[in-house]
């Protein structure tokens, strides 16, 4: 799922150029030895990683229900030959 991944693609580029959001608090709390604003942000960060997890695999869940969805062995396999 990679819903979850573009959250940390987010962060990422904060820290390389931005003036506001999770990534700049975190690189603010850093360099100012601020280890609990650091972790507090770090927990924001996984909470919204995990809720965004399970929406998507709800929605997954819901729109789909289960057409192509674990298929082995490719598209053959699963009927989309």
């Amino acid at each position: 799922m990679i819903s979850t991944k573009v959250i940390f693609g987010a962060i990422i580029g904060e820290w390389v150029g931005a003036s506001k959001g999770l990534g700049y608090l975190m690189l603010l709390a850093n360099g100012r030895s601020k280890t609990n604003l650091m972790f507090a942000a770090l927990i924001v960060l996984a909470v919204f990683t995990l809720l965004l997890h399970i929406g998507v695999d709800r929605a997954r869940r819901r729109w789909l229900d289960g057409r192509a969805v674990g298929c082995e062995g490719g598209f053959e396999s699963c009927g989309a030959a």
